[in-house]
């Protein structure tokens, strides 16, 4: 009995340890059920919860990818950058990754502590009918950098969303020979005045 008891005992700290050392998180606003042909935006936002990290004299190196190719296709890449807290940001992408999505910040803040914010847009555009997993990730030598905190790469939990897409929807044989008997009605009413 008391090995159970300190195996519990056990799992409950390395659990406790584990939600404790979470230093932010970066999640995937959008996606969701599509429709051929649609357009749009995906945010990506950072939730400072629970360390706050601000990223000041840091930086983060992320990209966002499409695990199957061929569903959407990336349109465009903007790490946002309002009233220049970022010192330097790089953004470029392609058909099924948006990478790099960078922010360097020396000397002030990169990313506000107290609230959710916006840190990149990506656009998209639906190509076809299917299903993809987006997924952020990270790039470079100390992806996610904060200078009072060091590299919080490993602590920061990385987001992924859905993208659904619906084919085209096709008539049932019913309503097509329904469509159909109208058609050769109107001809036959036609060729008799």
């Amino acid at each position: 009995m008391k090995k159970i008891n300190i195996f519990a005992l056990s799992a409950v700290i390395v659990l406790c340890a584990s939600v404790a050392t979470q230093a932010a998180s970066f999640s995937i606003v959008g996606g969701g059920d599509l429709t051929i042909g649609a357009t749009g935006l995906l945010d990506i936002v950072y939730d400072p919860a629970p360390q706050g990290a601000s990223f000041q004299n840091g930086g983060l190196g992320l990209q966002l990818t499409s695990g199957t190719p061929g569903v959407i296709e990336f349109t465009s890449a903007e790490v946002l950058n309002p009233a220049g807290r970022w010192t330097a940001v790089q953004a470029s992408f392609g058909a099924d990754a948006a990478s790099p999505l960078n922010g360097f910040s020396v000397g002030s803040p990169g990313l506000p502590t107290g609230a959710t914010s916006i840190y990149a847009q990506v656009g998209y555009k639906v190509l076809a009918a299917g299903s993809t997993l987006l997924s952020i990730g990270v790039q470079g030598e100390d992806p996610i950098f904060d200078g009072s905190q060091g590299d919080l790469s490993s602590a920061t939990m990385l987001g992924t969303a859905e993208v659904r897409v619906a084919g085209a929807p096709i008539p049932e044989p019913a309503t097509l020979a329904l469509v159909g008997m109208s058609l050769i009605g109107l001809v036959v009413r036609r060729r008799n005045g």
